[in-house]
């Protein structure tokens, strides 16, 4: 059982890092390279607070990453860059979904 939580874990790191390379996720993490390789290839168990500062990371939340379904780079992308935005600017952005979401009816 552990060992399909390690792997379930490290898929979902691989995903969620989508083109990322593992360095380049390292670096941002404060972490070695070699750990987050450790992780993806079900070596060894993350932390929970590991779990927690990568979620932060990547704007979602813990139940979020242990949800069956993947996670869109782009919504996720979307998350990050948001992250500065006013409320006046969310808004914008949200008025602008809706007209998508209509259109594609």
């Amino acid at each position: 059982m552990e060992d399909d939580l390690k792997r379930t874990i490290g898929n979902r790191i691989a995903q969620l890092r989508g083109k990322q390379s593992q360095r380049s996720l390292s670096l941002e993490l404060g972490q070695s390279s070699n750990y987050i390789n450790q992780v993806e290839n079900a070596y060894v168990m993350p932390s929970l607070d590991f779990l927690q500062y990568l979620c932060e990371h990547f704007g979602i939340s813990l139940h979020e990453f242990f949800q069956k379904e993947e996670i869109p780079l782009k919504q996720l992308e979307l998350r990050k860059e948001s992250e500065t935005l006013t409320n006046e600017q969310i808004s914008s952005i949200i008025q602008i979904a809706k007209l998508f979401n209509e259109s594609n009816k």
